[in-house]
Order: C-alpha cells, then sequence, then structure tokens
C-alpha cells in the first residue's frame, strides 16, 4: 500500500466532508496528532479503526487501502493485491528485524561472557541480595512502626542496608543498645505471611548522633569566616561518621577543626575534591542587573538557555502576551554551606516582542533525531512550551555547536539579549 497516497486520499475526503482534522481525530477517538500524522503519510490507522474510519469517510475499505475514490471490481481487486503485497512486505521486514536483533542478542552474549565470566556468579547474588534487602528493609521498618503503635522504638535512629547486602543496619542511641550486637526479628503474620527471619545489626551511632554533630559545624559555618580550602561537609550514613572535606587534610588543617569547631570521634577527613569558581567559567551578568520575577505572565512559548553545563546560564522564558523575561540571578549560598540543590531563580529583566517566535524553531534541530554527550553538547538547548508540544511532537530543540540559528540570533538581537553570559549567585545577603 502506498502510505503517502493513502495520507492525501484521507486528507482530501476528510475535507470534502468540512471536517477539521480534530472533528475527525474527536470521532475517531485518536489525538489530532495521529490524524496529522495518517494524512502526511507518516503512519497508517489501525485495521482496528478501517471499519469507522470508512464510515466518517464515506468511503468503502478498498478504496481506503487502493488511496482512490474507485467501488469497481478491478479497484477491489487490486486492494486485495495491495493488502497482499504490504502483508508481505512486512513480514519480509519483520523476518529481517528479527534476524538482526537475533544476531544482535547472539553478540552481545558472547561480549557479556568474555567480560563478566570470572565475576558473573558474584555479582549475580549480590544484586539478588540487594534487591530482596532493600524490600526487607521497607517491610522490618513498617513492622517496627506497627508493632510500636505507629510509632519508632525508643532505640529507634535510622536504617540502611550493609554493604555486604546481608543485613540491616538498624542506628541507635548509645544508652539503648540491646545486651546482644544481633538479633533475630521475625515477621508477623498479622502484617505480612512470611516464615524467615533476617538478622539486624546494630550500631553505636544514631544518625540523630551524626546529625547533631553535622549542624554543629554547619552553625559555624553560617556564623563565621569559612576556613581556607574548605570544601563540604556530609553525613556518610554507610560508615557512620560525618565526613569534613579540604582540598588538602594537614594536622594544622586538623587541630584548627578540632580547636575551633568541634572535637568528635564522628568527623572523618577527607581531601581531593578542587574548589570551583564560577567566575573563572563565565561572565556575569551585573548583580544588580534585574527585578523580582513576574507574578502573572502569558503561556510559555519557549525557553531558551546555552548548552553550556559548565555554570548556571541565564534564561529566556518568551510567553505568547507579547512578554519576555530573562532570568540572570539564582538563589545559592557561600561555598561550604548548605544549599538546596533545586535551581531557583531570583532575579529577572523584562521587556516586550513583536516578533514571530516559531521561526526560530522551524530553523532549530529536533534533539529527538540528534545523541548528544558532555563532550559535544549543542549551543543553544529551545525548551517547548504546551501550545508548540503538541505540534513537533517533541520537549526540545536545539542550535548545534558551529551553527547559527538566523531567526534567534535575530530575536536575540532585537530585545539585545546576550545568552553566553551566566547567571550571577545570589546568597541572600
Amino acid at each position: 500500500m502506498n502510505q503517502e497516497k493513502i495520507g492525501t486520499f484521507i486528507a482530501k475526503m476528510r475535507k470534502n466532508k468540512n471536517m477539521t482534522q480534530e472533528n475527525l481525530a474527536e470521532k475517531m477517538g485518536v489525538s489530532i496528532n495521529a490524524v496529522s500524522k495518517w494524512e502526511r503519510g507518516l503512519s497508517f490507522p489501525d485495521v482496528s479503526l478501517y471499519k469507522k474510519l470508512c464510515k466518517e469517510l464515506d468511503i468503502s475499505i478498498e478504496e481506503l487501502i487502493n488511496g482512490e475514490k474507485d467501488n469497481s471490481e478491478a479497484a477491489k481487486t487490486k486492494a486485495i493485491i495491495n493488502t497482499i503485497k504490504s502483508k508481505e512486505k512486512t513480514q519480509k521486514r519483520l523476518r529481517i528485524v528479527i534476524a538482526i536483533s537475533i544476531i544482535i542478542i547472539i553478540l552481545l552474549i558472547i561480549a557479556s561472557i568474555i567480560l563478566y565470566k570470572n565475576r558473573e556468579d558474584e555479582l549475580s547474588k549480590y544484586y539478588e541480595r540487594n534487591y530482596q534487602m532493600t524490600f526487607v528493609a521497607r517491610d522490618t521498618e513498617a513492622i517496627m512502626k506497627y508493632r510500636n503503635d505507629g510509632k519508632y522504638p525508643d532505640y529507634y535512629g535510622g536504617m540502611y542496608i550493609s554493604d555486604d547486602a546481608y543485613h540491616l543496619i538498624v542506628q541507635i542511641v548509645k544508652e539503648k543498645i540491646p545486651n546482644n550486637n544481633t538479633r533475630d526479628y521475625y515477621y508477623y503474620n498479622e502484617l505480612i505471611t512470611l516464615n524467615e527471619k533476617i538478622k539486624i545489626e546494630y550500631v553505636p551511632n544514631s544518625y540523630n548522633e551524626l546529625e547533631n554533630v553535622y549542624n554543629v559545624i554547619n552553625d559555624y559555618l553560617t556564623n563565621n569566616e569559612i576556613p581556607n580550602d574548605f570544601n563540604s561537609v556530609g553525613i556518610d550514613v554507610m560508615k557512620n561518621v560525618v565526613v569534613v572535606n579540604y582540598v588538602k587534610v594537614t594536622d594544622d588543617i586538623i587541630s584548627e577543626f578540632k580547636n575551633k569547631i568541634i572535637d568528635s570521634s564522628l568527623v572523618e577527613f577527607d581531601s581531593g575534591i578542587d574548589k570551583l569558581t564560577i567566575e573563572d567559567k563565565c561572565l556575569n551578568y551585573p548583580k544588580d542587573l534585574g527585578t523580582p520575577l513576574l507574578d502573572k505572565h502569558g503561556n510559555i512559548l519557549i525557553s531558551v538557555n546555552t548548552g553550556n553545563k559548565n555554570y548556571i546560564p541565564v534564561t529566556l522564558s518568551i510567553y505568547d502576551d507579547g512578554t519576555y523575561e530573562l532570568f540572570t540571578t539564582y538563589a545559592t549560598c557561600k561555598h561550604g554551606r548548605m544549599c538546596t540543590s533545586m535551581l531557583k531563580y531570583t532575579k529577572s529583566v523584562k521587556g516586550t516582542y513583536d516578533y514571530d517566535i516559531e521561526k526560530i524553531i522551524k530553523y532549530s534541530t529536533n534533539a529527538d533525531d540528534k545523541s548528544y554527550s558532555m563532550d559535544n553538547l549543542p549551543k543553544y538547548e529551545i525548551y517547548l512550551g504546551e501550545k508548540y508540544l503538541e505540534k513537533y511532537d517533541s520537549l526540545m530543540f536545539t542550535v548545534e555547536k558551529g551553527k547559527t540559528n538566523k531567526y534567534l540570533e535575530e530575536f536575540l538581537n532585537l530585545i539585545n539579549v546576550d545568552l553566553s553570559k551566566c547567571a550571577k549567585p545570589d546568597y541572600g545577603e
């Protein structure tokens, strides 16, 4: 069957019935995007829809298959022949796909055997244990609360899976440690029906204790000048310690830390992470450029920023009410202090425009058709708003490195915006 011819025929018969694509989609119980693809010859209606589609367009199934208005006996014979040829073509294509898939699978199996021959059993057992223990942990935590009227036991400080995936580690307050280091914890039939039992291993430092140490350190960093070469602080539940990281750890740094901040056996010092400074990565917009974000605006058409991931880019949002907003400043905190990991812009520059924004999309590349890596990122990323999402059936378009989107450049010049600069950090001072 000639898919393109059939698509043109469907479009013609729809228009003859004075129906829009939306009308036909509603009658057929499919999306307008599906009807659009039929008529452009990109896809073909499912067999289950033939009868209903023919009824709506007032045509026969033979005419649909042939893609032309002809109900003669010759046309019916032609439809049968087209159907048989299409089926044979599909079967041939399917056989090729199956053959290629089998070859790929065989090659993958051979490669897997070669690469993982020595560790296959060991890894398989580890992941199986880990998978099982994850659900055991959930069930056990539920049991602990269930057996204590919805509250955790007074010794409970947290729970996680051990490195070897053999045990559940329960963190507890030191003075509440049971007499035995380990005990069997049984599943109860009133909660779930299992006859197995698991081992719970108690460790001396509860998460509460680790968090107390972490809070002391963080309070100091918030209210005092940050020590030289300090990077970060965080709780490592697997090691059961609070890890403090410096660019390089020395005896003098450890001594100063203990004297000025906290001297605790729960602190472990680590090093090796270089400091990152945004100023070395790009040219910032001025800190005072921008005002609080818009409370109300139109529906977003597109958002544009650079593909550079070495810094926080400015982002340009363009709305369907003729306004735009360039986000220039983002919320963060000074190095080494607690910050939210979610990007939140705090200031923007606003303006109005008179421009056909869709030209920018049409002159860009659909990201679905490209494969990008961190070593090969696009020059610009263009995220589509709801208006264009369904029309283009894609979330993002791009402008590739070394290429120019003349309409995007024209628009940026029109509103005097430079997307190559980066956003300025707002430390909340």
